[in-house]
């Protein structure tokens, strides 16, 4: 008996039938489904994960006073970083078990998915999605910290560092700022051109508490940074 007729004979044995064509329709629709969905909420996830670094003042940890690699640890965002993974890797999956997929090389597939996911992220992270995403994931989870709380809680606990909202412009080089505890402070700058500052701003100070009430600062940088209220940077006050 050859292999011709050993098929032949096993699928009248066991009765097999072909699948019908809307069943692999159906399959390869899922599997598209799945794919795009992974790389949409990924990319949501990878715009926290842009937020979070870009926002999350890492830069000041040198001229802060404290547990920097602590606050460091607090301030990753395991859950996005977590799930950003694991969408990237069930949309592999996905793609790899198409009709498409058999014809690329698991390298590039890899390589395309993440780019994708990245370049999607990047563009929901400039939109400001990320950070609205963030904030959203704290009301419905309380206990999720977003970015903003571990800086509050770095500004709040470093003597040399300061942050709120500034109230006034005394001048080019006094400002009235109330902290995140609604403590008003008289601070000092130099160098600052009238424009970088406006009452109602919230900024981000380094340098040197005075006394109570009197903070010194060495550098200024805007609170609502990239990906809330557009691509701002932050003014560098030299020392004198």
């Amino acid at each position: 008996m050859n292999v011709t007729e050993d098929v032949i004979n096993r699928i009248k044995s066991e009765k097999i039938e072909p699948k019908p064509k809307w069943h692999f329709l159906f399959k390869e629709s899922v599997l598209w489904t799945s794919f795009g969905v992974a790389i949409l909420v990924g990319s949501m996830s990878a715009s926290v994960v842009f937020y979070t670094f870009a926002n999350g003042d890492f830069g000041v940890l040198p001229q802060a006073n404290g547990p920097f690699l602590q606050y460091a640890l607090k301030s990753l965002p395991y859950i996005w970083i977590v799930l950003m993974a694991g969408l990237l890797i069930l949309s592999i999956f996905a793609y790899e078990h198409t009709k498409e997929g058999y014809k690329h090389k698991p390298f590039l597939i890899w390589g395309g998915s993440i780019v994708l996911s990245c370049v999607i992220g990047a563009i929901l992270f400039i939109s400001g999605f990320g950070a609205a995403l963030e904030e959203g994931a704290n009301r419905i989870v309380p206990p999720y910290r977003t970015v903003d709380e571990h800086r509050m809680q770095l500004f709040s606990s470093n003597s040399n560092l300061l942050a709120g909202k500034i109230v006034a412009i005394k001048s080019d080089s006094i400002i009235i700022l109330d902290d995140f505890d609604r403590q008003k402070w008289k601070v000092t700058i130099e160098n600052v051109p009238p424009f970088a500052l406006h009452e109602g701003m919230r900024v981000g100070l380094v340098g040197e508490r005075i006394d109570d009430n009197e903070f010194h600062a060495v550098q200024v940088r805007p609170w609502d940074g990239l990906g809330r209220s557009g691509p701002l940077g932050h003014v560098v006050i030299p020392e004198n």
